[in-house]
């Protein structure tokens, strides 16, 4: 297996999903793996991951009655022994308000910044960066550099 120098983990937070994939920074930049979590609040979940070649490494069938449920998935997977660690967090955010028009670091001033402009669609986006405590426990959580 490829182990990128410096795997980044994009995430990708909307309000049924969790897309999110990890790429290698080792030299050319590349898609190591790719992955979505459909269905939350449901019992007729879908839990994929493939490596950058588009293979399937998994593919479930779970309920998700939360999304915190759905972040564990991904944070459980994430962290066994085939999977590198992430080095950095992204996550795409639509909009973070007037004032925040850059990617930059998530920290507690940008995320009361941004919810001072609560946009009706971002809610799950605000519930990915605040961090369930699913994934705090998973210890992916503002341990790593985690930009919008």
């Amino acid at each position: 297996m490829f182990m990128a120098s410096l795997p980044i983990l994009v995430l990708n937070s909307g309000s049924s999903s969790i897309k999110f994939s990890v790429y290698g920074t080792g030299g050319e930049p590349r898609k190591l793996h790719g992955g979505a979590v459909d269905g939350l609040g449901t019992d007729l979940g879908e839990f994929r991951i493939k490596d950058g070649k588009g293979e399937k490494l998994v593919d479930e069938t779970p309920a998700l009655p939360t999304r915190a449920v759905a972040f564990k998935l991904v944070a459980d997977a994430l962290h066994s022994k085939d999977f590198p660690a992430p080095s950095a967090i992204g996550h795409r955010i639509v909009s973070g308000g007037p004032t925040v028009q850059t990617n930059q670091r998530i920290t507690p001033a940008l995320i009361e910044e941004m919810e001072r402009y609560k946009v009706a669609h971002e809610p799950p986006s605000r519930q990915a960066y605040r961090c369930s405590g699913a994934r705090r426990r998973a210890g992916i959580c503002m341990k790593r550099p985690y930009l919008r």
